[in-house]
C-alpha cells in the first residue's frame, strides 16, 4: 500500500542524506535532526562502532567489496526505523539494493557541493586529490541524481539544512 506524506504521518518518515564523501552529509544530518527533532543516525560511524575499526582501516584490511556489503546490511537494518535523519556514506549509491531500502521509509536528499569544497581528510577513496574526486564524482553523479527525490546544494550548514527540512515538510511524495 502506497501511503501519501502528510501532515499527520510526515514525523514518522526518516530523511536521507546521500552526497560524495565531504560533502557535509554527517554535519548537515545532525542539524536537519536538531531542526525536524528526529533522531540521527551515521551509517559510517554505525560500521565503526559495531567492528570497532574505522572506514580507512576496514579498506585496508579487508577491501571496499567487505566494507560495501557491511553499508548495505547497516542500510537494510536502519531503513526500517522511523522518525530518522539517516547520513550514509559517500558510496552508497553503488548499490541499488540501498536505493530499494532506503525508498520504502525516506525521502532522499542529495547534497551537492563544489568538489574544491570537499573536506576528503581521512577518506578511503579520496587519496589521490581532486583528480581521484573528479573521476568518483563522473562515475556517481548520475546514481546521486537518479537515488534522490531532492538536491540541495550545500554553500552553508544551517541553510542547507532548513533548505532540506522545508522541501521535507512540503513533500508531496509517495513512499
Amino acid at each position: 500500500m502506497n501511503i501519501s506524506i502528510n501532515n499527520d504521518n510526515k514525523k514518522i518518515y526518516n530523511i536521507a542524506i546521500i552526497g560524495m564523501p565531504g560533502s557535509g552529509k554527517t554535519t548537515i544530518g545532525k542539524e536537519v535532526a536538531k531542526i525536524s527533532n528526529k533522531k540521527f543516525v551515521d551509517v559510517d560511524e554505525l560500521i565503526e562502532e559495531e567492528n570497532k575499526i574505522s572506514i580507512p582501516q576496514i579498506f585496508e584490511k579487508y577491501g571496499e567489496a567487505y566494507f560495501r556489503k557491511l553499508e548495505s546490511n547497516m542500510i537494510e537494518r536502519i531503513s526500517k526505523s522511523t522518525n530518522t535523519v539517516i547520513s550514509t556514506g559517500g558510496g552508497c549509491v553503488l548499490d541499488i539494493n540501498n536505493y530499494n531500502h532506503l525508498k520504502q521509509s525516506s525521502i532522499i536528499f542529495y547534497i551537492k557541493r563544489d568538489l574544491e569544497k570537499l573536506d576528503i581528510s581521512n577518506r578511503p577513496l579520496s587519496k589521490g586529490g581532486i583528480t581521484t574526486l573528479q573521476n568518483l564524482f563522473k562515475k556517481r553523479k548520475n546514481l546521486y541524481e537518479s537515488f534522490s527525490n531532492y538536491e540541495v546544494y550545500n554553500i552553508d550548514i544551517i541553510e542547507c539544512a532548513n533548505n532540506i527540512y522545508n522541501l521535507f515538510l512540503k513533500s508531496d511524495i509517495v513512499l
